[in-house]
């Protein structure tokens, strides 16, 4: 009788685990062994690193050129005012200006990000973000990302490169004593603006 409680008892734990911890063991998403690593859902992280380069020239030329001339000239005078010699006058101006100008300005960036998939958008992409914040020596550095990411883009090692990022917006921010004394100050800002 004892036996056949015990094995009845033992029979409801096992159903009632069972039914509490196998809906548990569904949400799970298992990973097959030989399939890569990488981030897929909402939640998950990858490795991104940003690769950027840009470069912008141009060249502008001007040239102008005008000339007037003006002339008076006067016999001798009559009447009252015979006793005026000849009055002649004359003008000239030229105005000629010549202007070039070249604008040259290039620009990179290097560094590794990792983002945190944030959406998963209807057509099967996903939108990331991701920021990392470095303060050494009251200096703070601050790189902030963010842009859509199409899965195939993700290589085998859980990474991607920031050019295959669409919409990327990828700012790098720093703040300190390093940065205040690589930027101009008030008096010298205001002499370039009127030299």
């Amino acid at each position: 009788m004892n036996l056949k409680i015990a094995g009845l008892a033992i029979l409801m734990i096992i159903l009632l685990s069972s039914t509490l911890f196998g809906q548990e063991f569904r949400s799970v998403k298992s990973h097959s062994l030989f399939s890569d690593h990488k981030a897929r859902n909402v939640g998950d992280i990858l490795t991104i690193f940003i690769v950027e380069f840009s470069e912008a020239d141009n060249k502008n030329s001007t040239s102008t050129s005008k000339a007037d001339n003006i002339s008076l000239s006067s016999d001798k005078g009559t009447g009252v005012l015979k006793f005026l010699p000849d009055l002649s006058f004359g003008a000239s101006t030229t105005n000629t200006f010549v202007g070039d100008g070249i604008t040259s300005r290039r620009g990179s960036l290097r560094g590794k990000l990792t983002a945190t998939i944030i959406e998963i958008l209807p057509n099967g992409n996903y939108r990331v973000e991701g920021i990392r914040i470095i303060e050494l020596n009251q200096d703070k550095q601050e790189m902030t990302l963010s842009g859509i990411i199409r899965p195939r883009d993700i290589r085998a090692d859980n990474t991607v490169f920031s050019y295959h990022i669409a919409d990327a917006i990828i700012k790098y921010r720093g703040k300190g004593s390093i940065n205040r004394a690589s930027q101009m100050g008030l008096i010298r800002r205001i002499l370039n603006f009127f030299l």
